[in-house]
This record gives C-alpha cells, sequence and structure tokens, in this order.
C-alpha cells in the first residue's frame, strides 16, 4: 500500500506507552517517527476504558490525558469504515458473533479508509486484512501484512 499519510496506533501499542513501565522500544519508534501524523480509533479508546487500569496509577487521568493529546486525530468508526469492514467479511469470527466487529478488522478498515499505517506489536492480527503493519518491536521496522 503507497502514498499512506500517516500511523494508526493499537491497543497494543498504546498499552505500551501507559503506566510507569513504558517501553522504550516503542517510544523510540513513534519519536523517530514524529514527521507522521499519528492517529488512535475511537475504538481503541472504548477499549482501553474497558482494560482496566494495568499499571497506570489513575487509568482516568491517564485516558483523559490521551483524549487530549491525540484530540485532532482521534477518528471514529463511521458509516465507511463499518462498510468497509463487513464488505471485506471481516465483522465475523465464529458462532454467535454474528454482525460484531472485532477491533483487528475495524482498525484495518479505518487504516485503509484513511490511507494509514497500523502499527502493532502482534502484525499477524492483520493477516490477510489487506492494510500496512509496521512492528515497533522488530528489528527491522519494515513486518507488513498485506
Amino acid at each position: 500500500m503507497s502514498g499512506c499519510s500517516g500511523l494508526l496506533l493499537d491497543l497494543g501499542i498504546l498499552t505500551r506507552l501507559r503506566g510507569t513501565r513504558q517501553d522504550p522500544e516503542v517510544a523510540r519508534f513513534l519519536q523517530s517517527r514524529r514527521h507522521q501524523r499519528i492517529f488512535i480509533s475511537a475504538l481503541t479508546l472504548c477499549e482501553l476504558a474497558d482494560a482496566g487500569s494495568g499499571d497506570a496509577a489513575n487509568p482516568e487521568a491517564w485516558l483523559r490525558e490521551l483524549t487530549e493529546r491525540f484530540a485532532a486525530n482521534i477518528l471514529p468508526v463511521d458509516h465507511g469504515t463499518a462498510l468497509a469492514c463487513r464488505s471485506r467479511g471481516q465483522g465475523e469470527s465464529g458462532p454467535g458473533d454474528a454482525g460484531r466487529l472485532h477491533s483487528p478488522a475495524v482498525l484495518a478498515a479505518t487504516a485503509r479508509q484513511h490511507r494509514l499505517t497500523v502499527v502493532s506489536a502482534v502484525p499477524l492480527h492483520y493477516a490477510g486484512l489487506d492494510v500496512r503493519v509496521l512492528d515497533p518491536l522488530a528489528a527491522s521496522h519494515t513486518a507488513g501484512a498485506t
């Protein structure tokens, strides 16, 4: 996928940036790409709110800070994204999940809609979703899934 205009951080990456034990590799990776616009999904904010405190002393304050920091770069799951996700058959994972959208599929659709590259420590989650993925923990930082 050429012409990507920025980065979309997934849940795993954001959790590596919170609390007292921030992952220095992820921080360095993002610092080296500070020239690019960095986005998060409203879905990921919801997941973070549901994930509990982790090692963050005050999860509500951390979420507030994150929301303020990314205020102009929080992408909604809009109608176009939902249709892009569903049109590729990425919304179901098994019996009982009919119609339920799953985070990697939604993030991949969001990235495609906005011409972004997903940043994930687990690129395999995005395999077959036709989206470019960078793994900040990989030595080359060029892991890709298409």
